[in-house]
């Protein structure tokens, strides 16, 4: 006796395929042979060099047609609270292989938006429906799928920011306060905010200067002020001007990304769009 192909994995890999075409050449796709945790795909955005933009894909299939109101039934709520252990977007695929048409929703925001406010109990279920919105069509706005996977990078980026601003700021009064040992401190957590992209990020960079050789003298002239205060050289008060300049650009930036979140939800509701 030799095995069979089920009806169920050809549509299966049909819909994997056409996927597959839907995406342009900015998609690196990893099929996961041999699995069956609930990921089916690897979508990483690569382009000319790479984004970091990256998700997770279960690919679910369908011969019957897409028209109006798409809903997907009988889908796993154990699937579901195995997506809620990534911080990583994690994603369904819902294809017609009939309509030649890709649905898709985010489904850890899909839980937050939509299941827990209109099916509370839906953790009690073994199952549940997923409706996908007309807006999730990959062939009209796969720039939503892009910034979705692009935004989850920025909050990450974000809440590193804020939680080194924070530390940077105590430092930062020692050091106006007279404690010339913090400048090394301050020094240290400056080099690791712009390193980790959040000054540039969230605009931190906004009252150094008009462009970016400005800039770049700005931090250049403040790094100068970390190392006199190091030597133990006094410090004038053109160099507390500028250090304070300093706090007040990077205290902007984190004022952005504690807000990236609700400057998110406010984009969705004036656009009247979805956030999943």
């Amino acid at each position: 006796m030799l095995p069979k192909r089920s009806k169920s994995h050809k549509i299966d890999e049909k819909s994997i395929h056409l996927i597959q075409t839907k995406l342009n050449d900015d998609w690196i796709v990893r099929n996961q042979e041999g699995t069956d945790y609930g990921i089916d795909l690897q979508l990483e955005r690569y382009g000319e060099i790479p984004t970091g933009d990256f998700i997770f894909v279960q690919v679910k299939g369908t011969e019957k047609e897409f028209d109006g109101d798409v809903k997907l039934s009988n889908f796993p709520v154990k699937t579901i609270n195995y997506s809620l252990l990534f911080s990583i977007p994690f994603f369904v695929f819902y294809t017609s292989i009939t309509s030649k048409k890709v649905r898709y929703v985010w489904l850890q925001k899909y839980v937050e938006l939509n299941l827990d406010k209109n099916n509370p109990d839906w953790k009690k279920q073994s199952t549940v429906t997923i409706e996908f919105p007309e807006e999730n069509d990959i062939d009209i706005n796969i720039n939503k799928i892009i910034s979705i996977s692009n935004n989850e990078k920025r909050i990450k980026i974000a809440h590193k920011y804020v939680m080194l601003y924070e530390r940077f700021y105590e430092f930062h009064k020692k050091l106006l306060g007279g404690d010339l040992g913090a400048a090394k401190i301050c020094h240290g957590l400056l080099n690791h905010m712009i390193k980790t992209g959040g000054v540039e990020e969230f605009r931190g960079d906004i009252f150094l200067g008009p462009d970016d050789a400005r800039k770049k003298t700005t931090l250049i002239t403040n790094r100068f002020i970390y190392d006199k205060a190091q030597a133990n050289k006094p410090l004038d008060d053109s160099d507390f001007e500028s250090l304070k300049m300093l706090n007040q650009s990077l205290r902007l930036g984190k004022l952005h990304a504690v807000n990236i979140e609700l400057s998110e939800n406010l984009g969705h509701w004036m656009n009247d769009t979805l956030a999943y």
